[in-house]
């Protein structure tokens, strides 16, 4: 039985948020050393928890070379069919389109460039590979947007660092910050299993 052919992602996609509960609320705001809960940072925590939940499949599972081939060669084929009737077209048909304002004639060479440019895609993608997974680049977009809540609204003292942010070096805010980044993962039921390696990946960590 042949497989079922996951979806690719698509770039935009609408986020509904997690709702947190109120002991998530009140743990997240004092990691932020805050008396309570602030409405306006917690929908941000919400919100950001929701990039996960709705988006994983889009970040996660972005087209592929051979997916871009498959569409590009399906592109090149419709347009150079299409190019090829307007081309043929009934000169009473032409005329009738000309009168609504669409002028076939001067379609069927834009039609001709799309195919081209679609036929030079599917030669680039198609020397590229398409093997391998995801990056979890929805998780790790997660947790670089919790982690630009915390530094933006920690109140706490701050640790200062060096060039190296070394495990030797770490104090009250790093602890913090990871804490309160995997009490999020948490309440919204996402599984992180390696987090501090995780924070210290470029791709997490706020510039």
């Amino acid at each position: 039985m042949p497989r079922t052919k996951q979806p690719r992602g698509e770039p935009s996609f609408i986020t509904r948020g997690v709702t947190l509960s109120y002991t998530a609320k009140t743990d997240l705001s004092q990691l932020l050393v805050h008396t309570a809960p602030d409405p306006l940072i917690i929908a941000k925590i919400e919100a950001t928890l929701g990039i996960y939940a709705d988006g994983k499949r889009h970040l996660d599972n972005p087209p592929r070379p051979a997916d871009y081939v498959r569409a590009f060669a399906s592109l090149e084929k419709k347009a150079r069919k299409l190019s090829e009737e307007l081309f043929d077209i009934n000169y009473y048909y032409a005329e009738h389109l000309s009168i609504q304002g669409v002028d076939c004639f001067s379609i069927a060479p834009e039609l001709n460039k799309l195919a081209e440019i679609s036929r030079k895609a599917c030669a680039q993608f198609a020397k590229q590979p398409s093997t391998g997974r995801g990056e979890n680049s929805a998780l790790m977009v997660t947790i670089l947007h919790l982690r630009r809540i915390f530094h933006k609204y920690y109140r706490g003292a701050r640790t200062v660092h060096g060039a190296s942010r070394a495990p030797a070096l770490r104090g009250t805010e790093d602890d913090n910050e990871e804490q309160f980044v995997r009490t999020a993962l948490d309440a919204a039921n996402i599984e992180c299993s390696d987090l501090r390696r995780l924070m210290g990946d470029p791709r997490s960590t706020p510039s």
